[in-house]
């Protein structure tokens, strides 16, 4: 059960990586662009509530941990019935936890992504071959 948890662990610590690392990258580019003088208000918005969900998917993927780790410490013999109790919430918080994950990507996917391209064809409307830059 211990190899479990620690592979949520660091499951964990993977998705939250690569959320940040897109994140900041998300960012130096909110930041080329406003500098070249376009209206970065909405991807910064988006960005925000892109945050928002990975931070409140961290803080449930910390969580869903916390409850393997209750239930690992569970006797068997003693807690019978508490042991499917956790073991069910377990599995709901990880059926969540994908769902989670899932709407995150779909949020980089189609608003994030959507908001850099419409700022990109500004920049290319603008400036002619400087649109390929980017």
């Amino acid at each position: 059960m211990q190899h479990i948890i620690t592979r949520f662990e660091n499951n964990r610590e993977r998705r939250i990586r690569a959320y940040n690392e897109a994140k900041e990258k998300v960012r130096k580019l909110m930041e080329q662009l406003a500098e070249k003088g376009l209206d970065v208000t909405k991807l910064s918005q988006d960005l925000q509530a892109w945050d928002a969900m990975i931070r409140e998917f961290s803080a449930a993927y910390a969580a869903f941990i916390e409850k393997l780790k209750e239930l690992y410490e569970c006797d068997p013999q003693e807690m019978e019935g508490e042991i499917s109790k956790l073991l069910r919430e377990a599995r709901e918080m990880l059926m969540k936890l994908r769902k989670q994950a899932l709407e995150i990507r779909l949020f980089y996917q189609q608003t994030i992504r959507a908001d850099i391209q419409e700022l990109r064809d500004q920049l290319g409307g603008e400036s002619g071959a400087e649109g390929g830059a980017l």
